[in-house]
Formats: structure tokens, sequence, C-alpha cells
């Protein structure tokens, strides 16, 4: 997988889209009603092979990193990096935003070769809109499978590394759909403040990324691609 091709081009067209949604993607417009989340920033993951190439390209000025390890068997981890964004959509160079900003608001839903199947919203707190029409991102609301159509022919083989980790993606979307099955259009601003008050408490018991079929995912990949880990 070559992630400078990833970096050097555009997954899909969209110029100046940001101005239709005040910058939507990239502002955490629901971190008012967090209180014990980051209220502020938006978190970006990276898998180790694309963090490397991000660094080496020389990142982007003022975000902050921390790094985490996954077992997904005896010895073997997924290793990713977690930055913390408040730039606003102002990233200095905008060239060198990750992938996850690059391919927003979507994320591929992939088979063991690398097909797209699907796609799941690149953000969680997307998952929770009622439908596309009422989604904040102008790109979701007008334009869904124009975009979608693009990032299809646009985006190269993934590794299997990555497609590990989008496996991963899939399951925990899954199990925080399942976990809190409410649309936060449809809700009122009392409801809403009891909704995130949940979704906290999810996220920081760290539910929604247990109970993976990680083991299964890991050998059913090896034996197609080998060792990956």
């Amino acid at each position: 997988m070559d992630w400078n091709e990833i970096y050097d081009k555009e997954l899909f067209q969209a110029p100046g889209c940001h101005t239709q949604c005040g910058g939507y993607c990239c502002n955490n417009f629901f971190g008012r009603y967090f209180n014990f989340l980051d209220k502020n920033s938006v978190a970006l993951p990276l898998i180790d092979e694309e963090y490397e190439v991000y660094k080496k390209r020389g990142g982007v000025k003022n975000i902050k990193e921390k790094k985490y390890s996954i077992e997904v068997v005896k010895n073997k981890f997924l290793t990713f990096y977690l930055l913390s964004c408040k730039e606003s959509g102002f990233c200095d160079p905008h060239s060198n935003r990750p992938f996850i900003c690059k391919i927003y608001p979507y994320m591929p839903r992939v088979d063991y070769d690398s097909n797209i199947i699907g796609y799941n919203y690149a953000s969680f707190m997307d998952i929770f809109y009622s439908d596309e029409k009422h989604h904040n991102c102008p790109l979701v609301a007008k334009e869904g499978n124009r975009i979608q159509d693009e990032i299809t022919r646009n985006l190269p083989k993934l590794s299997p590394k990555m497609i590990f980790a989008l496996m991963i993606f899939d399951e925990v979307i899954r199990n925080i759909r399942s976990s809190l099955p409410a649309n936060i259009d449809l809700l009122d601003e009392k409801d809403k403040k009891i909704f995130f008050a949940k979704f906290e408490m999810l996220m920081l018991t760290g539910r929604p990324f247990k109970n993976i079929q990680t083991e299964k995912i890991y050998y059913e990949l090896k034996k197609r691609s080998g060792e990956f880990l």
C-alpha cells in the first residue's frame, strides 16, 4: 500500500465544501454536551504504517498525538496513533492531513481481498443521524452516492494491516449503534444531554471495543496475505 500516493491525491472532488457547513468535519460540534471527553478537539486515528509516512512528510502543525497498541493475538499487536486536532479545517499544511480527513465523510467497508463492499461514516458521531437528508455534512445530504463512487474508483488496494483496521472499525461501529439506538436529529435538548451522557460512559468504559473477533479476522487475513503484524 503506497501511503504517499494516498497523501498526494484527492480521493474525491469537493472543493470548498466546508463553507457550506461551518467546517462540520473539522470541529467538535457536539463537544458542548461532553463532561469528560475533550470538548474542543476531533480525534484522528492513524495505523502505524500511515503514521510513519505522515511524520516523514512533516505532519500537521499544532496537533498532539498519543500512541496505542492492541494485542490481537499473543505477541502480535496493532499499533496506532490518535491525533488530537483543534485546527478547525485550517490544517497546515493541508496536503498532510491524515487519511481519515481526506476520506471524510465516509470510511470503506472491505472484504479480505480489499474489495469495497459498502461504507460506514468516518466519525462515530455521524452514525446517529436518522437519515442522509438530516446529516450536517452537505456531502452526505446531497452528494453521497457520487462521493462513494469516486472513492471506490480512486482508492488504491489496501494493505492487510489497513484491511484489518477497517474490519475492526466496522465492528466497533456496529457495537456503538446497537448500544445507543437513538437518532441525534430527532432528540430535543433534554434528551440530547441524556444521550451524550450515555455516549460518554460507553466510550470511557471501552465497551464498543470489546467482544470483537480480532483473532478470527487476523488469522483469516494471515492465511490470505501472510504475516502483517
